[in-house]
């Protein structure tokens, strides 16, 4: 995701059209993009995609940006969860877990291990893998498209 990340940066940049040399193109761009977490960082680029190709572009944008939405958030899902291996007494009993704190707890209830932990299966991993795959796919197909 940190490859993705650096062309959400890349294409605002470009976005955002500063008349000049590529250096203090990126100047400029760096000065907007660094403060900004994941999430506002592709909020600006559909925003400026609206803005600088149009609301038809914008609304070919959608797909995209829905699926870079649900690649963080399951990505934030699994760095920060606490994970575990537990073993039983055959091979068959072997399990990967998670658990998410913050699905876990709500703010004046009591803290309910249920909704934050997971079963997750090398299938589920790889199956985020592709996911990821063919969002930075469908992303660099809309941009080269354009």
């Amino acid at each position: 995701l940190n490859h993705l990340e650096s062309n959400i940066e890349f294409w605002i940049w470009e976005l955002l059209d500063a008349d000049e040399d590529a250096s203090t193109k990126q100047q400029i761009g760096r000065r907007v993009t660094v403060p900004l977490e994941y999430f506002e960082k592709l909020n600006l680029l559909r925003a400026l995609i609206l803005e600088r190709l149009g609301k038809e572009k914008e609304g070919e944008f959608k797909e995209v940006y829905t699926l870079l939405q649900k690649c963080v958030e399951i990505r934030n899902d699994i760095a920060h969860s606490q994970w575990f291996i537990q073993y039983g007494n055959s091979k068959d009993d072997l399990e990967t877990t998670k658990i998410n704190m913050a699905k876990a707890y709500k703010r004046g209830e009591l803290m309910d291990f249920s909704k934050g932990h997971t079963k997750i299966t090398l299938e589920e991993l790889e199956g985020f893998i592709k996911l990821i795959n063919d969002s930075i796919a469908k992303f660099f197909k809309f941009f080269f498209a354009n």
